[in-house]
């Protein structure tokens, strides 16, 4: 996955520069090799999450690719630790992950599926996942979102699984089922 979003690495503590992060944006690139960097950042960050790895794995990943590529300007220069790799999942990978499951469930048929947490410590969350249908890939449940959701009843879930629906854009005229 190659996120097309702009990514304000100031805010990551690590450069003032925009850099996007993708193909074809190299007119939005202001520091020379930032975007060479920004895709590697993408890169580590995608690598972590389809393995299921800890998001703490940067952290080490980032002090061993310069060991290995002695010659890299770009693995020398790579600055990407659990927090950065963090805001790069959540702010970049995960919106480019479900834009295509928010395309499709706001024209075509799909199921919806919510489960919620139950720990006492800490903010409530509604796991809100959909069922969709892909001639291509088949059938897959994604997830949609995980918002906070502190009210357990059921006119508090609903109003959080309608503030979500609502918020995405997506028509419940689409929902087959839930």
């Amino acid at each position: 996955v190659i996120c097309n979003t702009i990514f304000f690495l100031n805010m990551l503590h690590s450069t003032k520069t925009i850099v996007t992060m993708g193909i074809g944006d190299s007119d939005k690139v202001t520091n020379k090799g930032s975007k060479s960097r920004g895709n590697a950042l993408n890169s580590i960050s995608n690598f972590i999450v389809q393995h299921h790895l800890p998001l703490s794995v940067a952290d080490h990943l980032c002090d061993l690719l310069p060991q290995i590529w002695t010659d890299s300007k770009i693995a020398k220069n790579l600055k990407c630790r659990r927090t950065k790799a963090t805001q790069i999942v959540k702010k970049c990978l995960a919106v480019e992950a479900t834009s295509h499951v928010v395309e499709h469930c706001k024209v075509k048929p799909y199921s919806l599926m919510i489960d919620e947490s139950n720990d006492r410590k800490t903010d409530k969350r509604l796991a809100v996942l959909v069922r969709i249908f892909d001639m291509n890939a088949g059938t897959k449940t994604r997830m949609l979102d995980m918002p906070v959701c502190n009210d357990g009843t059921a006119e508090g879930i609903f109003n959080t699984l309608d503030t979500v629906l609502r918020y995405l854009f997506i028509n419940t005229k689409f929902n087959i089922f839930f």
